[in-house]
């Protein structure tokens, strides 16, 4: 039963790399997590953490995405990033200014050493 989701941006008929949809679908659980504690269904990480019975170190690595600006959404869709572009390779290099996005998403690729 294996069924994947393809996106296709403009006229490119080529679906998305698995690794720029791991990515988008952080930003999009990231953002949905913010809202939860916006309006006050999760008190912080932990609570976010037992509420979705995940981890809790994975939900602080990832509620860094809740930082993306609509213009590095952008750029991800657009396919202007590495190649070799990884969730790991961003998680812990995401700057909270929109303006030094670009060149994160620029310099993070997945062959980079990890800390």
């Amino acid at each position: 039963d294996g069924k994947a989701v393809r996106l296709i941006v403009g006229d490119q008929q080529t679906p998305l790399a698995s690794s720029t949809l791991a990515i988008l679908k952080a930003i999009a659980r990231a953002r949905k997590w913010r809202d939860q504690i916006i309006a006050g269904e999760a008190s912080g990480i932990r609570d976010l953490a037992r509420n979705h019975k995940l981890n809790h170190s994975y939900v602080k690595r990832i509620y860094s995405f809740a930082s993306f600006s609509p213009a590095s959404v952008e750029v991800i869709l657009n396919g202007e990033v590495p190649p070799d572009l990884s969730l790991d390779s961003l998680v812990r290099k995401i700057p909270l200014i929109w303006s030094e996005q670009r060149t994160a998403l620029a310099t993070a690729t997945g062959t980079q050493a990890q800390n």
